[in-house]
């Protein structure tokens, strides 16, 4: 059994979204996105969840996260916040497959569409 989870650190200061399953008796993570600072606040904020398997809420959390770390101030931040929040389906899962292929095209790709 797998689980999608939001997960702040210890400090507080790092948010992660993690894929945590079960192997040979042990629980393991895997790590997909992070921020930290006062994006991690908003992003434990704004993208909250925890799901049994992938789902629009993760998809979510995954964009919403990969947005917020290039964001360059907060006003930013939650301009892009809002924008994966009212994003369709179709987008959404665009933009999850763009990040997960190439990370740094991806950001290129997110500033030319909504930084204007």
């Amino acid at each position: 059994m797998q689980k999608h989870l939001l997960v702040r650190s210890k400090s507080g200061r790092t948010v992660y979204l993690c894929i945590e399953f079960e192997e040979r008796g042990k629980v393991k993570r895997v790590q997909l996105a992070r921020v930290h600072g006062w994006k991690a606040k908003l992003a434990y904020n704004f993208f909250n969840f925890t799901a049994n398997g992938w789902n629009d809420d993760v998809a979510r959390a995954f964009v919403g996260l990969n947005a917020l770390r290039i964001a360059k101030d907060e006003w930013v931040a939650r301009k892009y916040i809002n924008i994966v929040k009212e994003m369709s389906k179709l987008d959404l899962h665009f933009w999850v497959g763009k990040f997960l292929r190439d990370r740094d095209r991806a950001d290129k790709a997110w500033r030319v569409m909504y930084e204007g």
